[in-house]
Order: C-alpha cells, then sequence, then structure tokens
C-alpha cells in the first residue's frame, strides 16, 4: 500500500487512493504516517474491511485495480495463479495491475486489461498506472476486455462445466 500511495505522487495527475481491507492498527497507523508524509491525505481513503457483499460498490467505481502481492510469504506466491481480486476486478471491467511474478506473466501475458509492476518499486506502479492512463480510447478498450475476458474465460460457468463435463467422463468409463 505504501508503494502505492507512493507511486501515486510521483504523477502529475489529480489521483484518489480508495483501500479496502484489512490492515492491523500498527499497519493502519504507519500508512496513515506515511500518506500525511507524503502529502497524499486529500488524495486517500481507507475504507476498512466491507462485507464481500459491499465490495462490488467500491469496485464498480474504480478506474485501476491493484492485486500486487510482494514476494515475502508462501501464501503470497502459491495465490498467484488463482488470485480472486484480479477476476472480481475483470467482472467490474477494471483494468488491473498486477506483481510481475513468472505464474502471472505466464497466465496474463496476452490479457490486454492488465499491466505488470514490480510491488517494491513505486516507479514501476507509478508507469503502469500512467500506460492505462495515457490514453481514454485506450483505457476504454481495456474495460471492455477486462469485462470480456470475466465473461469468456475467467468465471466460475466458463471454468467448471469444462472440468464437470470430463469428470462425468472419468466417472462414466
Amino acid at each position: 500500500m505504501q508503494e502505492i500511495v507512493t507511486a501515486t505522487s510521483l504523477l502529475n495527475k489529480n489521483v484518489n487512493i480508495k483501500f479496502v481491507g484489512f490492515l492491523t492498527a500498527g499497519n493502519a497507523e504507519k500508512l496513515t504516517n506515511w500518506v500525511e508524509h507524503l502529502k497524499m491525505s486529500t488524495h486517500f481513503s481507507y475504507l476498512g474491511t466491507l462485507p464481500y457483499k459491499d465490495l462490488q460498490a467500491p469496485t464498480l467505481l474504480a478506474t485501476i485495480g491493484f492485486a500486487l502481492y510482494k514476494n515475502i510469504s508462501f501464501d503470497r506466491v502459491a495465490c498467484v495463479t488463482a488470485c480472486n481480486k484480479i477476476y472480481e476486478y475483470a467482472a467490474c471491467g477494471v483494468p488491473v495491475i498486477v506483481s510481475n511474478f513468472p505464474n502471472y506473466r505466464e497466465y496474463l501475458a496476452n490479457e490486454t486489461w492488465v499491466r505488470f509492476a514490480d510491488p517494491d518499486d513505486p516507479r514501476s506502479i507509478a508507469s503502469a498506472v500512467q500506460d492505462i492512463l495515457s490514453d481514454f480510447g485506450k483505457y476504454e478498450e481495456m474495460c471492455l476486455a477486462a469485462r470480456q475476458a470475466f465473461e469468456q474465460k475467467y468465471n466460475y460457468e466458463s471454468a467448471f462445466f469444462p472440468l464437470l463435463a470430463k469428470i462425468q467422463e472419468f466417472v462414466q468409463s
């Protein structure tokens, strides 16, 4: 989160950041102090932890989604090919910036609505944001591509029914 705030401070744009999710009290304090240090308080809000059913509204209002995990623990490395947040953004037609992990690159390299960034490098994140926001026509295409990718590939029905057919085939043999 600190790197995203720092990246935003590097842009020559009037950008607002809204974070949703769990933060420990200590991390919330560190983040608040960092936001104040960068004089980004008027551009930042932390919405706290929301019930899952309430996440769609702020996601639909987002311009860019972030799924930036650091390679610091096994759970972050293991989630790489199945990070639900990426596909929730896609369902809402929101372009997303993801960590430049090899597995993300392998599985999402052909997705025009995905940009890769080093989660430890605010300049890398800022560059990805700038790329997404540089041309409104391209941005619109990215939004449409995200939603189309969700409808065609990254949803329960598209993933489950072919698997179900294969399981039924094995059971009947």
